[in-house]
């Protein structure tokens, strides 16, 4: 009941979802032009060989999903690849990275059904696949009943539930046991997901426990022009690199390289600020401390006297991952409630960094649990510690430690990666 009264609002919101476009437009959060792919009017032809449709949010989703297309497309030569997403910075990201051969980005559809008939009708799928769990309820039906009209099949990849997801989508279960089951096939991060999306009514024999795509994510590709002048810029000089900080994070970023340039005078700390907001605040907490302040957008590489060097851009993380010999996994380290919830470490991994982290992510447990068990990372847990931490691991020795250990747990998760290539190419093939 609560799926049909959804859809029938949806149905009828087509107005409701362009004002809400032009106003997003106005202010900066949508494509000036491509928009229009969000109501179902494409930018790009469909290509004749088979298509599979891949469905990622933002930024995250769609770099995980970016060495499955890699695969899929080395395996298949008569297969083509859609990869949707809804963010503008995500197209920003995917822009400046890439997609494999055989591949066409657009915008998701909004939820409304005009605009995903219009959208399906265009591109017809041969495969449709979802990434992780954050989608509309709109985007699910539709497409699975189009889906089953074309006697096509729908998958979830990559998705996971948490305890506290599971306690939030309870309140309205009837909704999630309308959508869930409809996926002929969920491929799960983690054990723990399996006995939630049961209890929404999916077939356990229609899910399978995996692990994690960001486990076993590919080296970012880079810019090598841009990665040969970031080095050039920097020199010899000791270095680290700060990725996906919070807001809440500047105090401690700076003190960490307060301490540090203690024992290594001419250390410059690079800082990859998530939001916008961080980005500004991370400035202003460099400036207050009195350290020489640079800024990517402004300055475009770091100077000879630079002390902190904020990088306020996308789609170049992969260079400055391969200048950085040691990385510092933000969202994780900061005195809050409700506490930070990480982020992903395995692009750092993937390239050869040392990577450290706070004790705060719960989005990622499961992951970071076993990687300090394993000694593949480390675990600090203030400014001080990681300062010591960013000191010692200037040291080639130190990082091997590290990147050795972190090389064989990689090692062990690429098979994460080839079982959702085989889903895939197994119900595209049926």
């Amino acid at each position: 009941m609560l799926l049909r009264i959804y859809l029938g609002i949806a149905a009828a919101a087509g107005p409701v979802w362009r004002y809400a476009l032009q106003r997003r437009i106005k202010g900066g959060k949508e494509h000036t032009t491509r928009y229009v792919e969000k109501l179902g009017t494409p930018s790009a032809k469909r290509p004749d060989k088979k298509l599979i449709w891949l469905h990622a949010v933002s930024v995250g989703e769609a770099l995980a999903l970016r060495s499955v297309m890699d695969d899929i497309i080395r395996e298949r030569s008569d297969v083509s690849l859609l990869l949707t997403t809804s963010t503008l910075g995500s197209v920003e990201a995917i822009e400046r990275i890439g997609l494999p051969p055989r591949s066409t980005h657009q915008f998701a559809p909004i939820d409304h059904k005009a605009s995903i008939t219009a959208f399906l009708d265009h591109w017809k799928p041969d495969l449709i696949v979802f990434s992780e769990r954050d989608f509309w309820p709109g985007l699910i039906a539709w497409s699975a009943d189009w889906a089953a009209k074309q006697r096509k099949a729908m998958l979830l990849v990559n998705s996971r539930m948490s305890h506290r997801s599971y306690n939030r989508r309870k309140r309205i279960s009837s909704l999630y046991r309308a959508l869930l089951p409809k996926f002929d096939k969920i491929l799960l991060q983690d054990d723990a997901s399996q006995p939630h999306l049961e209890s929404f009514g999916v077939n356990p024999q229609n899910m399978r426990v995996v692990g994690s795509l960001k486990n076993s994510v590919e080296a970012l590709p880079h810019n090598t022009e841009l990665t040969r002048q970031i080095e050039q810029a920097v020199g010899s000089r000791p270095r680290w690199l700060a990725a996906s900080t919070h807001i809440h994070e500047c105090e401690n970023l700076v003190g960490a390289h307060t301490l540090a340039a203690q024992t290594e005078p001419d250390l410059i700390s690079i800082i990859a600020p998530r939001k916008p907001e961080a980005m500004e605040a991370m400035a202003q907490a460099a400036q207050d401390a009195g350290l020489i302040t640079h800024r990517r957008s402004r300055d475009k590489l770091p100077q000879a006297d630079t002390e902190v060097f904020i990088v306020d851009s996308l789609g170049e993380m992969g260079s400055w991952f391969r200048v950085c010999p040691i990385t510092f996994m933000g969202f994780s380290l900061a005195s809050v409630e409700p506490k930070l919830t990480g982020k992903n470490p395995f692009e750092a991994l993937a390239l050869g960094c040392a990577v450290l982290h706070g004790p705060d992510f719960s989005n990622f447990q499961e992951s970071y649990t076993e990687l300090v068990s394993k000694g593949a990372t480390r675990q600090v847990q203030s400014a001080d510690q990681l300062a010591a931490q960013i000191a010692e691991l200037q040291s080639i020795q130190s990082r091997q430690i590290l990147t050795r250990q972190a090389d064989n747990f990689l090692a062990e998760k690429q098979e994460s990666r080839r079982e959702t290539v085989a889903a895939i190419v197994q119900h595209l093939t049926a």
